[in-house]
């Protein structure tokens, strides 16, 4: 009896020696189980300028959004998770005013039909395929919602159906809501990493735009219950592209990102990003050259719920 409780001693030591305050290692990929739900809140504040005939023109645009996300099913290589919108609300100021909208604006006192649309989403639900390592690789059924959303609020106003997808197409595309997915869900590498190891990743999206821009990420430090990963991401000058009937060149800029992952399920827990970017736009004709200059603070916080034993 004492040769095994010296044996359960030797042993334990021996796994807290391994890993230090008795932690287990760390996973660098998701976790994934049925029926786990996670509450994932959005908050960016960006402001763009731009010079039009030597003038700078300012516009700033406020974005909340909050979603439940489901496991519904997963595999070896990824998972189908339920996105379903609980909250939306954007506000942008421009040199013309100021336009405020909400999914919890009173649809009793004359709400708009930005107001409408977007109060119309509550509640719907799209699907996000999310790989192991991190990747948002496909949404499904997002444009349907926002068609029969828009279609809902706004009826036969066939001005008003435009004004309103314009608006909501620069915010919730598949590409956008790809983005800024992707933008709160760490991509791990290939493998392990020790603290202070670094390793790249690489994409052609920012956004609305595809561009080249490559991020080197260092795991920076570990705790018993989370990890902290630190990115930071150069936009690579391209060759000019085309972007709806719009061209843009010299494009230049980077991005700071700082992420805090829970140890044992691989899922982020808060997430920030500050990001600076320049380029000029210019019209198809060639005629009309816009310097622009975005910079944009985004803010992430990823909550498991827990189940009801």
């Amino acid at each position: 009896m004492r040769r095994l409780s010296l044996t359960l001693l030797l042993l334990l030591a021996t796994i807290a020696y391994a890993f230090p305050n008795g932690t287990v290692p760390p996973f660098f990929e998701y976790q994934f189980k049925i029926g786990d739900q996670w509450e994932f809140r959005q908050i960016t504040e960006s402001s763009i300028t731009q010079k039009v005939m030597n003038k700078d023109q300012k516009i700033q645009h406020h974005l909340e959004g909050e979603y439940l996300l489901e496991v519904l099913d997963y595999d070896h290589k990824r998972a189908k998770i339920a996105v379903t919108f609980q909250f939306i609300s954007m506000n942008i100021t421009t040199p013309m005013g100021r336009m405020q909208m909400s999914s919890k604006s009173d649809q009793s006192s004359r709400p708009s039909d930005m107001d409408k649309t977007l109060n119309a989403l509550i509640g719907k639900t799209f699907y996000l395929y999310l790989s192991r390592r991190g990747y948002c690789s496909e949404i499904n059924g997002l444009s349907t919602l926002i068609d029969h959303a828009i279609t809902k609020a706004t009826g036969n106003d066939f001005l008003s159906q435009h004004e309103v997808r314009q608006l909501m197409e620069e915010a919730f595309s598949t590409n956008s809501i790809t983005d800024s997915f992707q933008k709160g869900l760490l991509i791990y590498p290939l493998h392990a990493v020790a603290q202070g190891e670094q390793w790249q990743e690489f994409n052609q999206r920012f956004g609305q735009f595809t561009l080249d821009n490559e991020t080197v990420w260092t795991l920076t430090n570990t705790n018993y219950d989370h990890l902290v990963y630190e990115g930071k991401t150069t936009f690579n000058d391209t060759p000019e592209s085309r972007q709806k009937g719009i061209h843009y060149q010299s494009p230049k800029g980077n991005a700071f990102t700082r992420i805090i992952t829970d140890r044992t399920s691989g899922w982020p827990k808060q997430v920030t990003q500050q990001q600076n970017f320049s380029m000029v736009m210019h019209s198809a004709s060639h005629t009309d050259e816009i310097p622009m200059e975005v910079k944009a603070t985004t803010s992430f916080t990823i909550k498991k719920i827990k189940r009801e034993q």
